[in-house]
């Protein structure tokens, strides 16, 4: 039978001993998975994953509160990423269709980041936005297509403050 399951934790795992060139630090988090099958366009697959990062440091910022969770059941896929640091706010959906011939999925939800704070910049940068990303896959017929939409879309920059009006980028 294709049946598993299992639970990860990881306390203060060293990740610069691994990557030393990419500025991360300590990682502490867990994973549990489980499920039955293992091709995840076979209609008789059923999965779930939670991932949760508990602190996570890169470049000098602890990042916190940060959670994936994932369910696949007969090529369904539903689920969500969403984060509590107080500079990294997010909560996105993610649906998604696996089935032999095409794969399609979708990613919507809000992000408010800021960018100093995070240690990206170092000059005021906070950025917001609403959007949706959807795609579609077919690999044997060897077709792509995207498109993305930003809703209130505003930047505080610096010198200036920025409010977008509603892009599509397809």
């Amino acid at each position: 039978r294709e049946l598993y399951e299992g639970d990860i934790s990881i306390d203060r795992f060293p990740l610069s001993l691994s990557l030393p060139h990419d500025s991360l630090g300590n990682l502490s988090a867990s994973i549990r998975f489980a499920g039955k099958h293992y091709n995840p366009t076979d209609s008789a697959m059923c999965a779930s994953a939670e991932l949760t990062v508990d602190t996570a440091d890169y470049s000098g910022y602890r990042y916190t509160g940060i959670a994936i969770e994932a369910n696949l059941n007969r090529g369904r896929v539903i689920g969500e990423i969403t984060s509590t640091d107080p500079n990294l706010l997010t909560g996105l959906a993610l649906s998604a269709n696996l089935s032999e011939k095409k794969y399609t999925a979708t990613l919507t939800g809000d992000i408010h980041v800021d960018l100093e704070a995070l240690h990206f910049t170092t000059e005021t940068c906070k950025i917001s936005t609403g959007f949706e990303v959807a795609g579609e896959v077919s690999p044997s017929d060897e077709f792509f297509k995207a498109n993305a939409q930003f809703q209130n879309l505003s930047a505080l920059l610096p010198s200036s403050k920025l409010q977008g009006n509603p892009l599509t980028i397809s």
